[in-house]
């Protein structure tokens, strides 16, 4: 299938005439039939119009791929990774900010705070473990990120 038929099925599916066609991307009915005869083929904006319209990729209305879905698969990869980009910079922020709260505890005696938190700690054998504990959700914040960082560029 060459671009001219692409199109042509986008519109036909579309239930569009091609004037109608024509009139939703300014230009004119022969231009719609020119295309689809493949004859000529339509400016790199009109291209980018037209499947963002019809919801089709520009890489299937140039017959570079056979999916239409590609814009939607390509859609779905970047929101996983900003959702796992989000993830490791939340386990970045609360590891670092339950770290900050028991530096603060600790060295300022505060009441209020300092009771629940001490007794948390204490239940790690003397601290050493809930600091681990807190290093681990940093690193892995930062593992996370990183990865997600690393695998845009093979998308």
């Amino acid at each position: 299938m060459n671009t001219g038929e692409r199109i042509l099925k986008v519109r036909k599916n579309a239930g569009l005439s091609q004037e109608q066609f024509g009139e939703l991307f300014g230009v004119s009915r022969q231009s719609v039939s020119k295309w689809e005869a493949n004859q000529s083929l339509p400016e790199t904006a009109t291209i980018i119009k037209i499947a963002k319209t019809f919801d089709v990729s520009a890489d299937y209305l140039l017959c570079i791929s056979n999916d239409k879905d590609n814009t939607q698969k390509t859609f779905e990869i970047i929101t996983a990774d900003k959702m796992r980009f989000n993830l490791g910079c939340i386990l970045i922020f609360t590891g670092v900010f339950l770290m900050a709260v028991t530096f603060i505890i600790n060295h300022n005696s505060l009441t209020y705070w300092g009771n629940p938190i001490r007794m948390i700690m204490n239940s790690f054998v003397s601290g050493q473990i809930y600091y681990f504990v807190l290093l681990i959700i940093i690193i892995s914040g930062f593992s996370i990120c990183r990865f997600t960082i690393a695998n845009r560029s093979k998308h």
